[in-house]
C-alpha cells in the first residue's frame, strides 16, 4: 500500500508541476498550443518524472510479485546458487527494507531496472495529456457553441466534473491500449530471480522477444481489461479534482496564471 501511495501521490504531483511549468514557458516562448507541443511537454515532464520514481515502482512490483514466487524459485535453484539466492530472494518485509536490500545485494542499479521500459512508457503519459488536451478543447469548444449566451471559450476555460471525468478516462483508454504491452515488459524486467525463467530478461527488446517467442502475441495484452478497470478511475478521479483546484486557484484574485490550462 505504502510504496503504490508514495509512487502514485509523486507521479501525479511532478507531472502536474512540470507538464503545467513546460505549456507556460513554451507559450512564453511563443509557441502556440497543439497536439505536437502538449505531446512535448508531457514527454519532458514523464522523464523527469520516472527517473525520480523508478525506485519505487520496483519495490512495489517485488513486494506485490514475492508472495509465493521465492519457494517456487528456490526449489529450482541448484545448490551451486542456493547462497546467491538467499542473499538475493529474502522475502520483503516493508518498503523501507526493501530498498535497503536492494542496494546492499544489487547496488543502486537495482532500483533502476526496468527504467528504459519506463523511458519507453514515457509516450503512455504523453498520449494521455496529448489526448486529454484534445478531449477538453472538444468539450470546451462545444460548451461554447451551444451555449445561449455566446460565453466565450476563454471565460468557460475549466471542465465540469462530468466533463473531466469523460475527458480523463477517454485518455486513459487511449493511452493505455497504445502503450500496454511495454507495461507488461517493465513488470517482467523488474522480477528478480536467480532461475532461467528470470535470466532470459535483460534489455526491453530481449525481454519482449523471449515473452514472444514462448508465449505468443497475446502476452503482451494479459490483464488489459482489469487493469483499464483499476486505473481508468484513478485517473478520472484525479483529473477532475485537478481541474476544480486548478479553476479555484485561478478564480482566486492574484492567482489567475496558476491555472496551466490553455
Amino acid at each position: 500500500f505504502l510504496p503504490a501511495m508514495l509512487g502514485g501521490t509523486l507521479s501525479w504531483a511532478f507531472y502536474f508541476y512540470w507538464y503545467n511549468l513546460g505549456k507556460r514557458q513554451l507559450e512564453l516562448a511563443g509557441f502556440a498550443p497543439s497536439p505536437s507541443v502538449h505531446f512535448a511537454v508531457a514527454t519532458s515532464a514523464g522523464i523527469m518524472t520516472a527517473v525520480i520514481t523508478n525506485p519505487v515502482w520496483v519495490i512495489k512490483t517485488r513486494l506485490q510479485l514475492q508472495s509465493g514466487a521465492s519457494s517456487r524459485t528456490a526449489s529450482q535453484t541448484s545448490s551451486a546458487g542456493l547462497e546467491k539466492f538467499a542473499a538475493r530472494e529474502q522475502s520483503y518485509s516493508g518498503f523501507l527494507q526493501g530498498l535497503r536490500h536492494a542496494v546492499r545485494n544489487e547496488g543502486w542499479r537495482g532500483l533502476y531496472r526496468g527504467l528504459g521500459a519506463s523511458l519507453w512508457l514515457v509516450s503512455h503519459g504523453a498520449l494521455q495529456f496529448a489526448a486529454y488536451e484534445e478531449f477538453r478543447h472538444a468539450l470546451l469548444f462545444l460548451r461554447c457553441t451551444s451555449s445561449q449566451n455566446g460565453a466565450l471559450l476563454s471565460e468557460t476555460r475549466s471542465l465540469s466534473v462530468p466533463e473531466s471525468l469523460f475527458a480523463a478516462s477517454a485518455s486513459k483508454v487511449v493511452a493505455s491500449v497504445a502503450t500496454y504491452p511495454m507495461q507488461v515488459a517493465r513488470t517482467r524486467m523488474q522480477q528478480r530471480g536467480v532461475n532461467a525463467a528470470h535470466e532470459k530478461y535483460g534489455s526491453l527488446s530481449r525481454t519482449m522477444r523471449a515473452m514472444y517467442a514462448q508465449e505468443g502475441m497475446r502476452t503482451f495484452y494479459k490483464g488489459l481489461g482489469a487493469n483499464l478497470l483499476r486505473v481508468t478511475p484513478s485517473a478520472a478521479i484525479t483529473f477532475a479534482v485537478y481541474e476544480y483546484v486548478a479553476s479555484a486557484l485561478s478564480s482566486a484574485p492574484g492567482t489567475s496564471a496558476l491555472h496551466g490550462h490553455s
